[in-house]
């Protein structure tokens, strides 16, 4: 998927990390997902292409797509398949801010998601005077 990014002119990655599950949106379930680039009822992951269940809105249809597992791992990974610039948005405390430029991060942005999954996170203002200090 990197190189097909690359080779299509697109000028950074954006991995989100702040949403490792979608809550419950109430609009969404009742809107289905449509895909300009997949044929219908179809779902590509790597070389695989699986049935892609549309019964469910349009957050849970692309929820498929969200890995809660990952980590700083995969971040160095990802940064290691790429020239791109690489950037993490859902940056939401300075401890991850430092962690993110040891990784080889390129560009963080502070996030909580519009703090539509977690009602008690901070916003991305609260911890950007945090993050300064430190960085």
């Amino acid at each position: 998927i990197i190189k097909d990014v690359e080779s299509k002119g697109y000028k950074a990655l954006i991995i989100t990390v702040d949403a490792p599950g979608l809550g419950q949106r109430e609009r969404d379930m009742r809107v289905k997902f449509k895909s300009v680039d997949l044929p219908d009822n179809q779902q590509k992951k790597g070389n695989e292409v699986k049935k892609l269940d549309r019964s469910r809105g349009t957050a849970a249809t692309i929820s498929t797509f969200i890995d809660p597992s990952v980590n700083w791992n995969d971040i160095k990974w990802v940064s290691s398949l790429t020239s791109l610039p690489l950037i993490i948005k859902g940056i939401q405390t300075y401890e991850d801010a430092i962690i993110a430029i040891e990784h080889n991060v390129d560009v963080i942005i502070l996030s909580n998601h519009g703090g539509r999954q977690l009602d008690f996170s901070r916003s991305a203002i609260e911890v950007l005077d945090e993050v300064m200090t430190y960085l």
